[in-house]
């Protein structure tokens, strides 16, 4: 290489540091003004009182996590816990949407109605999940990231095929909100070993109204029975 051409070269990369610094990592950590709109009702809902609804998501990094990446459950993606306040009834004649079934774990109330889970791909899609601890009636939504701006597509979690639309979150603060969950119930005490057997248990269909009936047997580890007294 020629000496003039060296110069050059060495004086470009001494100019421009800037481009050779990795950019900060995203999070999406911090308060969020949501912005919903209404694109398609769904068919187990009232009719919508009105097709866009604001409010306020907050997401928290004192629960961060990870969660694998179905199927690929090597892959591990971080995580954050939050709460949003945004009134959906409007859309749904409900605080949660319609559908033929549903179930839950956990307490149903406190901030049940209020959580969120909000995971991040390496791609900056954001993925969240509001009231994650019911299985239909909640809504998932996933945006590109972008600085402080989130634009995408949500719909309600359902068997009946639910409502669907677009979303915008636009962050307003990046400082760490506090996260609010509700402790857990205490555990049930533990059931001798001479009163376990089958368990019969009945269902509510919510949809329905009708109650059903399900067998459930525990067994030992060499796969027989535990003794009934």
């Amino acid at each position: 290489m020629q000496p003039a051409f060296r110069f050059l070269l060495l004086a470009a990369a001494a100019a421009t540091p800037a481009c050779l610094t990795p950019p900060k990592a995203a999070t999406p950590v911090g308060t969020w003004s949501a912005e919903f709109w209404l694109d398609s009702a769904g068919p187990l809902d009232s009719t919508p009182a009105a097709r866009y609804v604001t409010g306020v998501l907050t997401i928290g990094d004192s629960g961060k996590d990870s969660t694998s990446v179905w199927p690929d459950t090597s892959a591990r993606i971080p995580a954050w816990l939050g709460n949003f306040d945004v009134d959906f009834f409007p859309f749904f004649g409900s605080r949660v949407a319609r559908d033929v079934s549903t179930t839950f774990f956990g307490p149903t109330t406190g901030s049940f109605v209020t959580e969120l889970t909000a995971s991040l791909d390496p791609k900056h899609s954001l993925h969240l999940s509001l009231i994650p601890r019911i299985s239909h009636g909640g809504i998932d939504a996933t945006g590109l990231l972008q600085g402080d701006t989130v634009l995408g597509l949500w719909y309600v979690r359902s068997y009946a095929g639910g409502a669907s639309g677009h979303f915008r979150l636009t962050r307003t603060s990046s400082s760490p909100p506090p996260v609010r969950r509700d402790p857990p119930p205490p555990p049930p005490d533990t059931l001798p070993l001479v009163k376990r057997g089958t368990i019969f248990v009945r269902i509510q269909d919510i949809g329905t109204g009708r109650y059903l009936r399900m067998r459930h047997g525990l067994h030992t580890e060499e796969g027989g029975p535990f003794p009934i007294q």
